[in-house]
């Protein structure tokens, strides 16, 4: 679908550095410390730049696991953008 988001291996490098942006910058922004467990799915999207949508399992502080689904944002001069960071079950993926 022209427009639409196209499954992503997780395994892809820039999906792993864009999960990893979020999680640096949703920890900077709640000053708690956050962990990837696993990347669970991910898709990208062509736009002026790129996004990525990532769902993943993260540890929020000591104990606390959560299922969060993320959307980074690349633009055409390759600078990470954080713009949804949502706790749940894979939405929208």
């Amino acid at each position: 679908m022209t427009g639409g988001y196209a499954n992503a291996s997780i395994t892809d490098i820039n999906v792993k550095k864009a999960a990893a942006f979020a999680v640096r910058t949703r920890s900077k922004n709640t000053g708690k410390r956050i962990t990837i467990l696993n990347i669970r799915k991910a898709e990208t999207q062509v736009v002026a730049g790129l996004n990525y949508r990532i769902c993943m399992s993260v540890r929020e502080g000591r104990r606390s696991v959560r299922t969060v689904t993320v959307v980074v944002y690349r633009d055409l001069r390759q600078k990470l953008s954080l713009t949804r960071w949502k706790r749940g079950a894979c939405i929208d993926l």
